[in-house]
């Protein structure tokens, strides 16, 4: 997000990723008030004093399993790394493209092997962002800013 907002010059990306971001935090959101939703796969972790069995015991405290579906971790990986690897001045830069999707996937991953989410959350993850991104990138929307033309002809001689 900070990328898009403070260094990328085309403005159509940028508001179609905090779009997407918008669209599918608020319709979670709206999920999640209709249907309040959790699940109870969490194992009892033991008190065998290992650091990696204490991390698991801290995130299960601070990341509760209420309200998981779809999984908004899944949504917002997918929405970063989609707007990452489908940006212009990015593009270029193939390495960054393949490790924002190969964090999204770890994302992805890691939420199922931590039991924050099931199968199912992240499929629903999956197509909430597959619907999101039909409406927002495959959409009619003009998202560029209309400039004044003598503001336009400054901008097109700076860039």
């Amino acid at each position: 997000m900070i990328y898009f907002s403070c260094f990328e010059k085309n403005t159509r990306e940028y508001w179609q990723f905090m779009a997407s971001l918008g669209v599918g935090m608020t319709l979670f959101l709206l999920v999640s008030w209709l249907y309040p939703n959790g699940h109870d796969l969490r194992p009892a972790l033991t008190a065998d004093g290992n650091i990696f069995t204490e991390m698991v015991r801290i995130l299960y405290q601070i990341d509760t399993p209420t309200n998981i579906l779809p999984s908004i971790h899944v949504f917002n990986s997918l929405a970063a790394a989609a707007a990452i690897g489908g940006c212009e001045s990015l593009r270029k830069h193939r390495i960054l493209c393949l490790a924002s999707w190969f964090l999204a996937l770890t994302i992805v991953l890691s939420t199922m092997f931590l039991k924050q989410h099931s199968v199912f959350d992240v499929l629903c993850g999956i197509a909430l962002y597959g619907a999101v991104y039909l409406a927002v990138y495959a959409g009619k929307t003009d998202y560029s800013i209309r400039l004044p033309q003598r503001q336009q002809n400054r901008l097109q001689k700076n860039i």
